[in-house]
């Protein structure tokens, strides 16, 4: 914003109407989208958030909760085949063919 007070007299009371007028205009036009986002936010229904944690919900999807309850789903292989349990899921794939 440049230095007003280096401006001469009348040029300076021209510069600082405009300003006062476009932040008047500014608030005038901004006033009325303030509002309707106010009324909006007010009628925007709750919705409560989810008490259950995404495998929780998986499991209980899959079948309920069996021997494997808090634990998640069952774990599948590459080709969709349940796993046999016991490993760690890092052991190398069995080689194929």
């Amino acid at each position: 914003m440049p230095d007003v007070t280096v401006l001469p007299a009348p040029v300076r009371a021209i510069v600082e109407h405009a300003y006062g007028v476009a932040t008047a205009d500014l608030f005038l036009v901004a006033a009325p989208f303030a509002l309707v986002a106010l009324v909006a936010v007010v009628f925007i229904g709750e919705k409560p958030l989810k008490t259950t944690s995404g495998m929780e919900r998986l499991a209980e999807e899959a079948g309920g909760t069996g021997a494997r309850g808090r634990e998640g789903p069952e774990r599948r292989s590459v080709d969709g085949v349940p796993e046999s349990g016991g490993g760690t899921g890092r052991e190398p794939a069995a080689p194929v063919g």
